[in-house]
C-alpha cells in the first residue's frame, strides 16, 4: 500500500495522539460520572484531538503545496511570484528564501540575456557589412 505523503502525516499525526486519547477514554468510562458527562467529555476529547490532527496537517503540507507552486511558476518562466515573508531561522523559512534567491536570479538572467539580444540586433541593424 502506497500512500500519498499528506495521507502518511495525517495516520502518524493520528498515531501519535491515540495512545494518550485511548487511556483518557478509558479513565473517562471508568470514573463516576453520569452517563451524559462521560459522552460529552468523550466527543469533545476525540473532537479536540481530530481538529489538531487537521491543524497539523495543514501546517505541514500547505508549505509545501506553497513551495510546489512557487517552483512551477519558475518552470513556466514567471519569476514575478514570491513565498510570502518568512522566518529566517526556520528550516522551511530558509527553503522560502532559498527559493525567492533563485527566483531572482532566474529573473536577472534572463532580463540580461534579453538586453544583451536587443544590444546584437541593434548593431546587427546598423551594419551594413555582411558577417558570415
Amino acid at each position: 500500500m502506497n500512500l500519498s505523503y499528506d495521507r502518511r502525516v495525517t495516520l502518524l499525526a493520528i498515531a501519535a495522539g491515540l495512545p494518550s486519547v485511548a487511556v483518557a477514554l478509558v479513565l473517562l468510562w471508568l470514573s463516576d460520572y453520569s452517563w451524559l458527562v462521560r459522552a460529552s467529555a468523550a466527543i469533545l476529547l476525540t473532537g479536540a484531538w481530530m481538529a489538531l490532527v487537521i491543524i497539523l496537517r495543514d501546517r505541514i503540507v500547505r508549505p509545501l503545496q506553497t513551495v510546489s507552486n512557487l517552483l512551477a511558476a519558475l518552470r513556466e518562466d514567471d519569476f514575478s511570484i514570491r513565498a510570502r515573508t518568512v522566518v529566517a531561522d526556520d528550516p522551511l523559512g530558509h527553503v522560502m528564501l532559498e527559493v525567492n534567491a533563485l527566483a531572482e536570479t532566474l529573473r536577472s538572467q534572463r532580463l540580461g540575456a534579453q538586453e544583451a539580444t536587443a544590444l546584437l540586433r541593434a548593431v546587427m541593424a546598423e551594419i551594413d557589412v555582411a558577417i558570415f
